[in-house]
């Protein structure tokens, strides 16, 4: 079973995907999210004037941004700018702290969407969409109901915030929404 992880981690992070095409579904109604890849970041982006802000709450600290990009990581790995073999070693195969990554983006996003690996655009029913948004404020720890930010970069624009849910592979509950 251990054998496998190496495998799609190497696959992951090696292989080019095709783009997205951002316009092909333009004409189409609903609430659009983007899966995106980048380097060694998987994320979901929102549009932030779609989210209802009694349910993702603690998205208030991104006001100013048009877009945001959501992800979960190892707590060290995740906030340790390069890349550091021991720290990925470790995220992969041992019980450790995650993150909860959110970053700010104000640019139109077809323009971010060509910089990444590989993006894939889905429309979501409002239902769907609400229960996304509910597990990603579900995962923040919050402490007197405000999320514990952990760090920031980018002045601010990319914070990391103390998660609830940690250990191997932080990643799965957020697949099963």
């Amino acid at each position: 079973m251990l054998v496998i992880f190496p495998i799609v981690f190497y696959f992951l992070n090696t292989t080019s995907f095709p783009q997205a095409d951002t316009h092909q579904m333009a004409s189409d109604s609903g609430y659009v999210i983007y899966l995106v890849k980048i380097s060694w970041h998987t994320g979901i982006i929102f549009r932030t004037d779609q989210v209802d802000r009694t349910i993702w709450k603690s998205l208030n600290d991104f006001d100013n941004y048009n877009y945001v990009d959501v992800g979960w990581g190892d707590k060290d790995f995740y906030q340790t700018p390069g890349f550091d073999i021991n720290l990925a070693v470790r995220a992969l195969f041992m019980k450790t702290e995650s993150t909860l990554r959110v970053a700010g983006i104000n640019r139109p996003i077809d323009n971010y969407i060509k910089f990444t690996d590989y993006a894939e655009k889905l429309i979501l029913s409002r239902n769907e969409y609400d229960r996304l948004c509910e597990f990603i404020q579900s995962t923040y720890n919050l402490k007197n109901n405000h999320s514990q930010i952990l760090s920031e970069q980018l002045n601010g624009a990319v914070k990391f915030y103390l998660r609830i849910y940690s250990g191997f592979l932080t990643i799965l509950p957020y697949l099963a929404v």
